[in-house]
């Protein structure tokens, strides 16, 4: 598995190894707060950790600029009450989540 980062303004590559590798941000956000490595996951997943000193950051220099969330949806389902009280939700949440 690679992790990039940006390095004197261009793009890095670094193959990371440890002892665990899963899909899941939950469950590899637990196996660093019980000491089983380093994560780069997003502060969504970790905000709660950081905050309570669970976790600290680590290659801070190194930070991706951050990325975007998007709700994707068929074009016709654009004017569908339920999928505008959804994306307003997440955006409400997200932000919340980002901010605390």
């Amino acid at each position: 598995m690679a992790w990039e980062f940006a390095v004197d303004g261009a793009l890095k590559s670094f193959e990371v190894q440890g002892p665990l590798r899963a899909n899941n941000g939950d469950l590899i956000r637990d196996a660093a707060v019980a000491g089983l490595g380093i994560v780069r996951l997003p502060d969504f997943i970790v905000a709660d950790a950081l905050r309570s000193g669970e976790l600290v950051t680590v290659l801070d220099e190194f930070l991706p600029s951050p990325t975007g969330v998007y709700a994707v949806y068929p074009q016709h389902r654009q004017s569908s009450l339920t999928i505008r009280a959804f994306v307003d939700f997440l955006r409400k949440h997200l932000k919340k989540r980002l901010t605390a």
